[in-house]
């Protein structure tokens, strides 16, 4: 699995024009939005950068913003910059847009592609650089540095989506996309990640495996592979933490004191770590016990077992990341947090996202009465449009009564967000040490007659 994934990763890399670009990584005070479309609006990989980059810097800061809409475009991104991101005062603004500026419509059947395909394709991707180009402006106006993000892939391999395939949506669609977000951070010499290329390979191998149920929207494995190629474009340190004891003078136990803590390796991640080599590239703890007469030896951590290993493998090194250890059960149930956290972003930004649809109705959004009024007229229009089908205006009503049950209460819910981010910051900070334990594994009794 390991070298298909890196024969078809080079080939991709190859053909898009090299490896992508490295871009900065965080630092202590960092204020960063994520400005993007649905996928950014879910927020899960957002949330997962900020929760590793607390685990791994305990006792610093870092503030990312959930800067995401649903049916985002780079064009909407534009419209809406100067009120919904620069007001956030980010010195750093990561820009993912492509699956809304692609036009599925053009992209049904590239069999039987017609001269009108090729010339929408065409006009899709041009758009998409102008505006673009004047997002970066704007970042660099309010002196917030850029990093392009391509878009996560469309699937369109899957064998267990029920949903009908757009056959060229991500090739060569989105392909098309990652290179030209790789082209304006070259020519602007901007932070670049690439999304597309990485996950495409593990989509198109795993078609039994459900990463986007509805062939867009990453479900949480998918936006925590976004979250750890971003990590891994800024040269995240794979080093949670390392130790070394001496048993050579009868020591069996001794006291473990981490700097920091591993990334919480709950089914999402276990799912992802047969796919991609999260543990080895972002998640390594070494424990290292010398000394140690031959034999096998039952390892122990915080009084809980944890693994059977001989000598030589505790005297080269174990990774104890990803075990059942007191810093491990901590990372997993910060967890419950950073959900709390992820969701209440997600759920703030149906604000701005129907702030567009009032003014564009003429009404004034600091008005309730007039928001609910302009609202209703909006969702009426989709009933009206989706008779057919009405998955839309079932997914708007819901958008509209999030608002409704938000707006009153607006202010006290951003003041919510801000105590979360601090529920995670205290939640990594100040690791607490533990006993690491060995202890020789006997062997078993001899069974039968003596001779």
């Amino acid at each position: 699995m390991k070298r298909i994934y890196a024969s078809l990763l080079s080939a991709l890399l190859l053909a898009a024009g090299g490896l992508p670009a490295k871009t900065a990584p965080f630092k202590d005070g960092d204020r960063v939005v994520f400005l993007g479309d649905s996928i950014t609006h879910g927020g899960w990989y957002v949330t997962q950068l900020q929760y590793i980059w607390n685990l791994r810097n305990p006792g610093k800061r870092l503030t990312l913003i959930n800067g995401g809409i649903s049916g985002g475009t780079a064009a909407g991104g534009l419209a809406r910059f100067d009120w919904d991101i620069a007001p956030e005062r980010p010195n750093r603004v990561f820009v993912m847009f492509g699956m809304n500026d692609v036009g599925h419509g053009a992209y049904w059947n590239p069999a039987t592609a017609s001269a009108k395909d090729f010339e929408a394709r065409r006009n899709k991707v041009d758009r998409y650089c102008t505006d673009m180009r004047a997002i970066i402006a704007k970042c660099r106006a309010i002196g917030a540095d850029v990093t392009l993000l391509t878009s996560t892939p469309y699937d369109q391999y899957s064998t267990l989506i029920a949903k009908p395939v757009v056959a060229g949506v991500n090739d060569p669609g989105l392909f098309t996309f990652a290179n030209a977000a790789r082209g304006l951070a070259e020519a602007d010499g901007l932070g670049f990640v690439d999304l597309y290329s990485p996950l495409t390979p593990i989509l198109r191998n795993n078609p039994d495996v459900k990463f986007l149920p509805d062939r867009v929207h990453p479900r949480d494995n998918g936006h925590l592979l976004a979250a750890a190629l971003i990590l891994e474009a800024m040269d995240f340190p794979a080093k949670v933490g390392e130790a070394v004891f001496d048993a050579s003078k009868g020591a069996r136990t001794f006291t473990y004191a981490p700097t920091a803590l591993p990334i919480p390796a709950d089914r999402h991640y276990m799912s992802d770590d047969r796919l991609y080599p999260l543990t080895d590239r972002l998640n390594r703890e070494i424990i290292r016990i010398k000394g140690l007469p031959d034999g096998a030896y039952r390892l122990a951590a915080g009084g809980n077992p944890i693994g059977t290993f001989s000598a030589a493998n505790l005297a080269k090194g174990v990774n104890i990341a990803t075990l059942d250890t007191p810093s491990q059960r901590r990372a997993q149930e910060g967890l419950k947090i950073a959900a709390e956290l992820k969701k209440l972003a997600g759920s703030l930004r149906g604000l701005p996202q129907c702030y567009i649809q009032i003014t564009k109705r003429g009404g004034d959004i600091n008005d309730q009465a007039s928001c609910f009024a302009k609202l209703d007229e909006w969702v009426e229009e989709q009933r009206v449009a989706n008779l057919a089908d009405g998955h839309y205006y079932r997914y708007y009503s819901g958008v509209v009564k999030n608002f409704k049950g938000l707006y009153p209460k607006r202010e006290a819910e951003k003041a919510r967000l801000e105590k979360l981010r601090e529920g995670l910051f205290n939640h990594c900070r100040d690791p607490k040490p533990f006993e690491i334990a060995v202890s020789p594994v006997e062997p078993p009794p001899a069974t039968g007659r003596a001779k």
